[in-house]
Parts: structure tokens; sequence; C-alpha cells
């Protein structure tokens, strides 16, 4: 009877320790995120993101918050000797914390790490093909988002997306809509979703929008979403989240239910920010 009573009593208090984890970690969240916000954040945002003064005030106070979340939560690693500053880390986590504001800065709870490069980096990726030839293969990449926690960012490729204007080319908002894709564990183009027929409606007008690409590129047609998007659905994905970010208007007019799909996911209308200033 003592045996029984102490092995209900073990679990009893393995199931506390189990439970207690989330509610702490809810808990840090909640403090940290309703802590102060450091002055220089907002220079730099001022500086090198012109568009976060044009965001809803409470979306803007939404980011920023999951910024102090963030910041304080993931690691940031230099690579090829470079030294992280924190220009580099508030202007990456903006951008990440603004594709979640409205999802909540849990949706990287398994992003642990940004390795950030001075430039592109070299990645060596493997493939078999049908006949089974097995290929090594090298290629010089600005990004990259990795399902065991990580993403590999080249700063000046960061640097570049910031002044990319129309061409639509965010390799932060890329990667990180590629770490949302993965959280469930496939990188297939549709991320966790909520709600009866979610995934059928998402199914449906991201394989529409898909085709339609690869139809334009094979009759040589211009296309909004860059050709990048045409090689997988993960990658059209994430290019169709670039575009609805810095080219949301547009996307809004040549492609409304690919637009009305990312506006449900992410819970934001760009197309409705005000638009920037027009350069002299």
């Amino acid at each position: 009877m003592l045996g029984l009573l102490l092995i209900l009593s073990i679990g009893a208090a393995l199931i506390v320790l189990v439970l207690a984890g989330p509610w702490r970690r809810a808990r840090r969240r909640r403090r940290l995120a309703g802590g102060a916000l450091p002055a220089e954040w907002l220079s730099i945002l001022r500086l090198h993101l012109p568009v976060f003064s044009r965001l809803p005030d409470d979306l803007r106070t939404a980011t920023l918050d999951a910024m102090k979340v963030f910041l304080a939560e993931k690691r940031f690693i230099g690579c090829n000797g470079l030294v992280v500053d924190d220009t580099m880390r508030v202007v990456i986590a903006a951008q990440a914390c603004l594709l979640v504001a409205r999802l909540g800065v849990h949706r990287y709870d398994s992003l642990r790490a940004i390795l950030l490069y001075p430039h592109t980096f070299v990645a060596e990726h493997e493939h078999s093909d049908e006949a089974g030839v097995h290929t090594v293969e090298a290629k010089e990449l600005g990004g990259e988002s990795w399902p065991d926690g990580k993403i590999v960012l080249s700063w000046q490729d960061v640097r570049e997306g910031l002044l990319a204007g129309d061409e639509a080319y965010n390799v932060v908002y890329h990667e990180f809509a590629h770490q949302l894709d993965q959280a469930d564990g496939d990188a297939d183009g549709a991320p966790p979703l909520s709600g009866s027929g979610a995934y059928e409606r998402w199914a449906k007008v991201l394989q529409a929008a898909y085709d339609e690409l690869l139809d334009d590129l094979d009759e040589g047609r211009a296309t909004l979403i860059p050709p990048e998007g045409a090689e997988n659905e993960s990658e059209f994905f994430a290019v169709a989240t670039e575009v609805f970010m810095d080219r949301a208007r547009a996307l809004r007019a040549r492609h409304p239910a690919l637009y009305a799909q990312l506006r449900s996911f992410y819970g934001l209308d760009p197309a409705a920010w005000p638009a920037a200033p027009a350069s002299a």
C-alpha cells in the first residue's frame, strides 16, 4: 500500500512539473512583454525600418512586445568573424515579430538560434533522384531555415532587403515564413492553421496561385510573384509572404484570393497601412 501511495505521489509530482513549465514560461513572457522598451530600439527602427512608423498603433505595440520576448529567448550567433550588434538583432527581430504579432511569439517556440553571416554563405544539400543517384550540391545562399531550430541569414542580404523597394526581396520574411511552415514538422507550404475547413481553403487557393505562377513562367508572361516561388509549394509560401508584406497592394489587386488567405493567416492587412512617402 505504501508503495502504491509513493508511486502515486511521484506521478502527481511529475504532472505538476510538466504543467508548471508552460505556466512559468507564460508568466515570464508576460513579464518581459510588460517591461520597459529600450529607447535605442526605436532609434534603430526609425532609421532602418520606416514601415514601423506606419503601422497601426496596436500592431506596433504588439510587435514591440513580441520583440522583447524574442530577443530575450533567441540566441544570435555571428559567423565568419561577424560581430552581432544591437542594430542587427533589432532589425531582424522586428521583421520576424511583425509576422507573428497577431499569431503570437510562441509560433517560434522551436526556434533557438539565428546564425548571422556577413555575406552570402555556401550550404551543401544532398539529393537523390528517382533512379537513386545521390548528389551533393553546393549553393551560395542569403538565408536558410533549418527544421532543427535554427535560421541562417546573410546580413548583407538582410540589408539589401531593407532597400529593395518594389522588388519584394526580404530574406527575413522569407526564412521566418519557412520557420512557420516547418512548425508542424513538414515544409509543405501549409503552416499550422485553425478552424473548420482551413486546410482545404488554404490548399485550394495557394495551389491555384502556384499553378498560375507555373503557367505564367511557361508562357513567358510577367509575374508579380518572383520565379523562385515556382520551385515547390514551400518556396511559394515563403516568396508569397515577401510579396504580401512588401507589395501588398499589388498582390491584393492581382491575386485577391491569395492575399485574403495570407491576411487571414497572419492577421495582418498591409495593403491598408499608409503608403510610404514617394521618394524625391
